[in-house]
């Protein structure tokens, strides 16, 4: 069932795929998020629509084996059709006029394809500059497509990158 609730909030979420705002349906989308996630008093601050790459390093294992580990994602954050920042390694969102937020993964959902790479709850853990999101406790990445990678690397320290796109929100 709860995978159900997810297609139908990814379906139909608040982000178009400019990133802006879709009247009338951001705070009914985000209330159903936020209970998926066991957050259901949150109060919503802004979204921001990503486009990127989740980045991949072959690493060797405790046991020797070569595999894909995640190390970092790459990209925009937008809004309305336009850049307003990047998300990058840490991680961090950093915005223009300064204001940058650090958080930790606290949860997470299974993706909806495997394809995809699992929605996010993440706790603000750190704060730089004054801005709109200072208020900002939690973050969540949702509806995602793509990032996720697949099978085996044959040689240490390679890189891959997989294109993604994501909806993140933020809330006090």
């Amino acid at each position: 069932m709860y995978i159900s609730q997810l297609v139908t909030l990814a379906s139909a979420f608040l982000l178009s795929s400019d990133g802006s705002t879709e009247s009338g349906q951001s705070s009914q989308h985000v209330a159903a998020v936020l209970a998926l996630f066991g957050e259901p008093d949150s109060t919503f601050l802004a979204a921001a629509h990503a486009e990127g790459a989740q980045i991949y390093e072959c690493r060797r294992g405790t046991g020797g084996d070569l595999s894909w580990t995640f190390r970092e994602p790459v990209a925009t954050l937008q809004r309305g059709g336009k850049t307003v920042g990047i998300h990058s390694r840490g991680p961090r969102w950093a915005f223009e006029g300064g204001e940058v937020l650090h958080a930790k993964p606290i949860t997470s959902l299974p993706p909806i394809a495997s394809s995809d790479i699992p929605w996010l709850l993440l706790k603000v853990s750190g704060h730089e500059g004054e801005g709109p999101l200072r208020s900002a406790r939690l973050i969540l990445r949702v509806a995602t497509q793509g990032g996720a990678l697949t099978g085996s690397c044959l040689q240490e320290a390679k890189l891959r990158s997989v294109s993604y796109s994501a909806d993140y929100i933020f809330v006090e």
